[in-house]
């Protein structure tokens, strides 16, 4: 039986479990323009940007990533995908983690067969 990719093998790119005690702000929220301009005013703030954009460009790098590194290692490593659609992740900004909520965020294991196959379908399902 192969190693399976777990929440704490991710910790180290920023991605911990949400659990019942977890604060901060959900991703899906960043889809409406008011809440994420208060998201980004409050991140400007705490990281002492110079203005709105810095700040956005700083998060979106933070974001990529923890979303983009944690990927690629899971693929190369476990063959596997951490599925993280915005409303399964909620980033804590005291601790500076992307909480996942496991129930919606499903891990894709690759097929014995067809790795080439599924890993392309990973990697556009993940960037289109």
């Amino acid at each position: 039986m192969r190693e399976s990719v777990t929440i704490e093998r991710l910790a180290s790119f920023g991605i911990e479990r949400y659990t019942s005690n977890t604060t901060g702000f959900r991703m899906d929220h960043l889809l409406d323009p008011l809440r994420c301009r208060d998201f980004l005013m409050s991140y400007m703030e705490k990281i002492e940007a110079p203005n709105i954009k810095v700040a956005a460009s700083l998060f979106i790098k933070y974001y990529a990533r923890v979303t983009v590194g944690s990927l690629l290692y899971s693929l190369g490593n476990y063959n596997q995908a951490l599925s993280m659609p915005l409303t399964g992740c909620v980033f804590n900004e005291e601790r500076k983690k992307l909480c996942i909520q496991e129930r919606d965020c499903p891990l894709d294991t690759c097929p014995a067969e067809n790795r080439v196959e599924w890993r392309n379908r990973t990697l556009q399902t993940f960037f289109y």
